[in-house]
């Protein structure tokens, strides 16, 4: 996947460690994704090699890439698609989208644009008809992403993770095609309205 300022690839552990450690070893990004920092570029290579073990046999379009800056191949976050999981163990239904960035690339713009590969991605390669995201609540600035994107905002839920987050949905326009054509005529939106 590619934008402008970007390109997402699959992640290489022996040589993505050091940078992913800048990543996921510092508290002030891993404090909203409800883990510890990493203790060591070791065991963020060992982290990073079980992400490649995850999503080999997850269905197309699934997986969590690499973020990389076009210009220069610096590595600066990941972008996921996966199943949420259960506050209660195990896996829902429901596919989340998801954007972790290093804490100097914030406020650049880049969670919203790979934020739209992303999407695209979802809908076009692994045909989904509904994405979810899910936020701390304190974290107003990807909230705002996840809006930008288009994602509406529901409620908080406690369904997912082990925390109460702000529950985000995007339906493709196919799906919101779908459903329209569905509604029963006294439901279906007034022409021109």
């Amino acid at each position: 996947m590619e934008t402008d300022r970007l390109f997402l690839r699959d992640w290489d552990p022996p040589n993505d460690a050091e940078a992913a450690f800048l990543l996921y070893g510092d508290p002030s990004v891993v404090r909203h994704l409800h883990m510890p920092p990493q203790a060591s570029i070791e065991t963020q290579r060992d982290a990073l090699t079980q992400i490649q073990a995850k999503y080999a046999n997850c269905p197309p379009g699934y997986g969590a890439w690499a973020v990389l800056l076009r210009e220069t191949g610096e590595l600066i976050g990941l972008g996921l698609i996966n199943v949420l999981p259960l506050r209660t163990g195990g896996a829902s239904k429901d596919v989340q989208l998801g954007w972790h960035l290093a804490r100097r690339f914030w406020g650049n713009g880049y969670a919203t644009e790979m934020g739209g590969a992303l999407v695209r991605h979802a809908f076009e390669v692994a045909r989904l008809n509904v994405l979810h995201a899910v936020v701390e609540p304190e974290n107003t600035k990807s909230c705002a992403v996840a809006e930008r994107l288009g994602f509406v905002r529901v409620a908080p839920t406690d369904r997912y993770y082990q925390a109460t987050l702000e529950h985000f949905v995007l339906r493709s326009p196919a799906a919101a095609d779908d459903a329209e054509a569905a509604l029963p005529a006294e439901n279906a939106p007034i022409a021109g309205g």
